[in-house]
C-alpha cells in the first residue's frame, strides 16, 4: 500500500508566501506526516499483538518536509 503525501504540488506557491506562512505550512505538513507514520506504527503493534509478523518499510517520511523548506 502506498500513500503519497504530495501537498506542494496541490497549488502551494512558496514564492508568494510570507516567511511566517511558509513556517506554519511546514509545521502543518510535518504534523500530518508524523500522524501518518503513527498510524502505520500503531497498525504494526496491533498485528504483532495478534501474533502476526509485520514489517513497516518507510521510503519517505518526516524529513521530506525539510527538503521543501526555502531558507
Amino acid at each position: 500500500m502506498s500513500l503519497p503525501l504530495n501537498i506542494p504540488s496541490g497549488g502551494v506557491n512558496f514564492a508568494q508566501m510570507s516567511t511566517p506562512a511558509c513556517d506554519q505550512f511546514q509545521q502543518d505538513v510535518l504534523q500530518t506526516i508524523l500522524q501518518l507514520e503513527s498510524v502505520y506504527e500503531n497498525l504494526a503493534h496491533y498485528e504483532a499483538s495478534e501474533g502476526r509478523n509485520c514489517v513497516v518499510l518507510c521510503d519517505r517520511g518526516a524529513m521530506d518536509a525539510s527538503a521543501c523548506k526555502i531558507r
